[in-house]
């Protein structure tokens, strides 16, 4: 399942958003660190991974099925994985997506036939470009926020950088310090679960790593869900210290990650390590992140 979440790049549109600013959902958390909330489409409720990773709002077919009043676009967005395999994806527009009394209009979303265990799809960050929100991982709780209850909130400041494609993807990533020597450009990914991490292979070296040493790393080929083609190589091992660069008591030590050489970014990231209490800003390019 972990792999599936990695599928989709994330779709934005400039559409009316109606809500609450006290607005708060439960959340559940998972013991995989994958976390899932409510949410309705069209009025029909279902249960879905949040996933900060991008992502276009995605429904499982059988879900769809149940939903009046979703249609499909003419077009389809050409997008890529974070392995650089390109996927074709179908478009459509549900008339609202809603968590709690908080409203989205004419979401864009795409339906496809995947299996997602119990859950009914992904609730992805062009819901909020516009909304800022935090995650309580201490009392399991999605809160709708405004500039000023964002003005009391305490903890580490950290910027982000804010990808879009062509008015429509949109991508979140932070700079990090990897072993105190490179600093680089991580996509934050709530949707890999908890401590997951996968770096490009060119930064092994600096990290003082030989992948082709078999007795520190452990290595192994995936093939890709839509092509069997299609594999990648990952390079199993343990790495020193990850840090926030603008919070660097934010960091994690002598975790596991995945070396690949497929990768098109710099690396991809679990957001647990960052703190109980993570609020995003997406308009204004900030995370605050706290115990």
């Amino acid at each position: 399942m972990r792999s599936t979440l990695h599928l989709f790049i994330c779709f934005f549109t400039f559409l009316s958003v109606t809500y609450s600013s006290s607005a708060q959902t439960p959340v559940e958390v998972l013991p995989s660190g994958h976390i899932i909330i409510k949410a309705s489409v069209n009025g029909v409720e279902g249960k879905f991974f949040f996933d900060t990773g991008g992502g276009i709002n995605l429904l499982t077919k059988k879900f769809a099925d149940k939903v009046k009043n979703i249609k499909k676009e003419d077009g389809y967005f050409t997008g890529f994985r974070a392995t650089g395999e390109r996927l074709d994806v179908p478009l459509y527009k549900a008339q609202t997506i809603s968590i709690g009394n908080w409203t989205y209009k004419q979401p864009t979303l795409t339906i496809l036939d995947v299996d997602l265990a119990s859950y009914d799809g992904l609730i992805s960050m062009n819901l909020f470009e516009n909304q800022p929100f935090t995650l309580d991982l201490n009392q399991n709780l999605f809160t709708l926020e405004t500039a000023k209850s964002l003005d009391k909130k305490q903890g580490q400041k950290v910027g982000l950088q804010i990808q879009k494609e062509r008015g429509v993807a949109v991508s979140l990533f932070t700079y990090v310090v990897l072993n105190e020597t490179d600093t680089l450009q991580f996509s934050l990914d709530s949707g890999a679960g908890n401590n997951t991490f996968s770096i490009h292979s060119r930064y092994a070296q600096s990290t003082g790593i030989d992948l082709s040493d078999t007795t520190k790393v452990k290595s192994f080929l995936r093939k890709s869900e839509f092509n069997p083609n299609v594999q990648t190589g990952y390079y199993v091992t343990s790495v020193k210290k990850l840090q926030l660069k603008d919070a660097a008591p934010v960091n994690i030590e002598n975790f596991t990650t995945r070396f690949t050489t497929d990768l098109i970014y710099d690396g991809i990231m679990s957001i647990n390590w960052f703190g109980k209490v993570i609020s995003i800003d997406i308009k204004n390019a900030t995370m605050i992140v706290g115990k």
